[in-house]
């Protein structure tokens, strides 16, 4: 766990980092708004998911987080907003073979 919050923390500072380009108009604020806000629930997820579910679950929702990150700095907004929107953690359940709850 210490290790992908280690992980989350240096994305996160890379976006901080690469969104020193500000963008000009109002929509393009509140695109780069929503791009944060989605950033910060989805590494929030993460955090307090990621060990309920399996490695390669944890390591996709990664690999979009940083696919999002990467539109969201490069100024493509809505691309990036898609993406983080397809993060989500399932836990995984166990069944209970005897049928009792």
């Amino acid at each position: 766990m210490r290790q992908l919050q280690l992980v989350l923390v240096a994305l996160s500072a890379g976006m901080i980092a690469g969104s020193a380009v500000w963008a000009q108009t109002d929509a393009e604020r509140q695109m780069r708004r929503a791009c944060a806000a989605y950033d910060l629930h989805a590494t929030t997820i993460l955090e307090e998911d990621g060990l309920k579910v399996t490695g390669s679950v944890v390591a996709d929702a990664v690999e979009a987080l940083v696919r999002a990150r990467s539109a969201c700095m490069a100024g493509r907004y809505p691309e990036g907003v898609a993406i983080y929107d397809t993060i989500a953690l399932v836990p995984v359940r166990t069944t209970n073979v005897s049928g009792s709850r």
